[in-house]
């Protein structure tokens, strides 16, 4: 309903009503004051639509979607490991456990040793096997 200001002039039965609306107040209203509504109230908000993105923006369901890819991205990850990375990881998680393998693996000394190997094995390569010299 718009608003409408209510002026009551005088006492008794000399009393005079004179309505006017807020916006407008040197413009009176004439009786009888007939007010209708002018927008539908909503009391309660409504219900947010189900959408994908409103799943991605959730962290538990974040938490999740990594947790299912690692469960298949880890086996694939350590069969395309070199077999003497993984031979040392797992001599590294012989001395410290997990967290003894992970520190090793954050500080780079797996990475640095399979490193050198690797280095060792593309210069042996790039010379070639050995030729017989007759």
């Amino acid at each position: 309903m718009p608003p409408v200001r209510v002026d009551v002039i005088g006492a008794g039965r000399s009393a005079r009503v004179r309505y006017a609306r807020v916006d407008q107040p040197t413009n009176p209203l004439r009786p009888p004051l007939v007010l209708g509504p002018v927008a539908r109230v909503a009391y309660a908000d409504p219900k947010p639509e189900f959408t994908l993105r409103s799943i991605l923006r959730n962290p538990m369901y974040l938490g999740l979607g990594f947790m299912l890819v690692m469960a298949f991205a880890m086996p694939k990850l350590m069969d395309s490991m070199d077999p003497e990375e993984m031979k040392a990881l797992q001599e590294q998680m012989a001395k410290g456990g997990t967290m003894g393998a992970l520190s090793g693996l954050l500080s780079g000394e797996v990475a640095a040793a399979s490193d050198e190997k690797r280095a060792l094995r593309s210069e042996a390569s790039v010379a070639g096997p050995a030729r017989k010299v007759d």
